[in-house]
């Protein structure tokens, strides 16, 4: 089964797609790319037709794609994690202020020294040297309970 197929989505997003077998005998479904006035049923039959040479010589072109992704991910990076934080959990879980707060820290303190590096590579020394690196930012007062006041201030 080797077919060149339209697929239109909830949003109306228009896409053409290649329904293939693998070896194996798994059915994929890979995208070949969104429809536009440049990207047309000539461009997918163009760039299936290219896709069905690998598949033939018994390679997987969507297994391979994802395995490479896969290759990407397994190195998340500080600042892979600190997005993935702040959106999985301080904006469903938090309120804005504590957001804004990790997002402050993250930027100020974290981010600018530890951003590229990978997860794996990152030692308690590396969090020491962000800690010097960042001691020269501006320091905010200590806030009490939330009320927006530095703590131990006056009336």
């Amino acid at each position: 089964m080797r077919r060149v197929g339209r697929r239109v989505t909830e949003v109306v997003t228009r896409a053409f797609t290649l329904d293939y077998r693998t070896r194996a005998g798994k059915r994929r479904r890979m995208t070949l790319g969104d429809w536009t006035p440049e990207f047309q049923i000539a461009n997918a039959r163009a760039k299936a037709a290219a896709l069905k040479v690998q598949i033939e010589a018994g390679k997987d072109p969507l297994g391979e794609q994802t395995l490479a992704r896969l290759a990407y991910s397994a190195r998340p990076t500080v600042g892979d994690i600190a997005r993935d934080f702040i959106h999985e959990h301080g904006i469903p879980n938090d309120r804005p202020r504590t957001v804004v707060e990790y997002r402050s820290i993250l930027a100020r303190h974290i981010l600018p020294v530890l951003k590229d590096r990978a997860v794996a590579d990152v030692t308690a020394g590396a969090g020491a040297v962000a800690s010097d690196e960042s001691e020269s930012a501006p320091r905010r007062p200590p806030r009490i309970f939330g009320r927006g006041r530095p703590a131990l201030a006056g009336p």
